[in-house]
């Protein structure tokens, strides 16, 4: 007995995707956001810290501006 297939008349939900389509980026935005956390923090307590401000910028460099590309 073979089953005929039907045609859709548009009255049934599309089908929903296994996983969201942004779903690899999440990991790339989660290290680009604690970078962007640890250099923010690096400038508000820079005199306590060593490296001062250039550490700070490599910081948000090498995070946020490298997970942006």
């Amino acid at each position: 007995m073979s089953r005929t297939p039907t045609r859709d008349n548009g009255s049934s939900p599309p089908p929903t995707p296994e996983s969201p389509p942004l779903g690899p980026l999440l990991p790339a935005v989660l290290a680009g956001r604690l970078y962007s956390i640890t250099a923010l923090v690096w400038v508000v307590i820079v005199d306590v810290l060593p490296g001062g401000r250039w550490l700070a910028v490599h910081l948000f460099t090498l995070g946020v501006v490298s997970n942006m590309v």
